[in-house]
């Protein structure tokens, strides 16, 4: 019914959807994709219990760096993947999260092109090339 309605969402009822939600299969959307949150509420959500909301953290595009750093120290593997893919996450855990134990947050880092050279050398090394 949101997606249809002419009157604008306000970020309250754009959280409280998106919190809510359970898609019924593995799906990739959710309710944030179309109600986008503004940055204040997804910094706030950065530290939230639910590890669902934190995941919508890292589309602040400005996020604060001690945020990306603690993100991507969350023992969420889902969490780590989304913040690895985030242009101000800083070097250091940006390569730390490519030995992370899920393989689709190392998969993740590593295709982030951000990614420092050594990090880079660390890719080629393990395929050995």
């Amino acid at each position: 019914m949101a997606l249809h309605s002419g009157d604008p969402i306000d970020p309250e009822t754009a959280e409280r959807i998106d919190r809510t939600y359970r898609p019924g299969k593995r799906a990739r959307w959710r309710p944030a994709d179309d109600f986008p949150l503004p940055a204040d509420v997804l910094r706030r959500l950065a530290t939230d219990s639910d590890p669902r909301m934190r995941q919508l953290a890292p589309r602040d595009p400005d996020l604060p760096v001690e945020l990306a750093r603690r993100l991507a120290a969350d023992p969420d593997h889902m969490v780590r993947r989304a913040i690895a893919t985030h242009p101000r996450l800083p070097a250091e855990d940006l390569t730390r999260l490519l030995a992370d134990p899920s393989e689709s947050v190392a998969a993740t880092a590593a295709a982030n092109p951000n990614l420092p050279t050594t990090g880079m050398y660390q890719l080629v090394a393990l395929v050995g090339l």
